[in-house]
């Protein structure tokens, strides 16, 4: 089967122009994917080449609600007050450059960037597993830089973290393939916020203790010591839509006020 970085770029191609224009259709038989262009000398799904009746075609950004919405949702998070000129903005022509300007002077280019590709991998990671796709990472995910946080941190193989002081309280994430999860210590409400069944839960966290009495420590890397945190069994939902590592990191700030 193709890899996700493969699957990933058919995505990008066929999303490079305008719905139909480029298509890509992956055989699950042998893993291979086929392109097509009505604008480049490009046809690899005629007769000679493509032979294959088990197909999936590779959906374009449009396909996957990444078009328009996505920028929309994008001006609610980050520049709220500039929302309904967003809204104008996309009801003609040259939208997407008349955006990219208004987002490069409110110093937000760079974030629109990291946000659309983050979603967009989150999309078609959703759309591999809901066709039946294992479709393998061929290396390590690349993982964007949050405002004002630490890391990513490679802690171990596949693991990796962010994480934010603020006085004596910290907040961090925490990254494994394309799951993350995250929480808060150093309060006197320190919780862990996990993604189960499709649904954001709080728990309570405490700090856990030995038989002996000591606090629980663990050795990262060579001389690195953390404290263990212990999660309790019963969660509150978080009514929240938290789709990105973005969200998450937000809402991890709110929450301390």
């Amino acid at each position: 089967m193709a890899t996700f970085e493969e699957i990933e770029y058919a995505f990008f191609f066929v999303s490079s122009e305008a719905c139909g224009m480029n298509r890509a259709l992956l055989c699950r038989d042998n893993g291979e994917i086929y392109y097509h262009s009505e604008i480049d000398d490009l046809n690899e799904l005629d007769e000679e080449n493509f032979d294959c009746d088990n197909f999936l075609e590779i959906p374009h950004k449009n396909d996957l609600g990444l078009g328009i919405g996505l920028a929309l949702e994008f001006a609610q998070l980050r520049m709220p007050e500039e929302t309904a000129q967003v809204d104008r903005i996309f009801q003609s022509p040259g939208a997407y450059g008349r955006f990219k300007e208004l987002l490069s002077c409110k110093g937000l280019l760079q974030s629109w960037y990291d946000f659309e590709n983050q979603r967009e991998h989150e999309a078609l990671r959703e759309w591999c597993r809901e066709n039946g796709i294992r479709a393998e990472m061929g290396s390590e995910r690349m993982l964007m830089l949050l405002d004002g946080w630490d890391g990513p941190e490679h802690i171990t193989d596949g693991l990796f973290r962010y994480s934010k002081c603020i006085s004596w309280i910290r907040l961090y994430i925490q990254v494994e393939g394309s799951e993350f999860y995250g929480g808060v210590s150093g309060t006197d409400d320190d919780f862990e916020l996990v993604k189960a069944e499709g649904c954001w839960m709080r728990y309570s966290c405490h700090p856990a203790w030995t038989s002996a009495g000591e606090p629980k420590l663990i050795l990262r890397g060579y001389s690195t010591w953390e404290a263990v945190y212990e999660r309790m069994p019963e969660g509150a939902r978080v009514q929240e839509k938290l789709a990105s590592i973005e969200d998450l990191a937000a809402f991890l700030e709110r929450s301390i006020g």
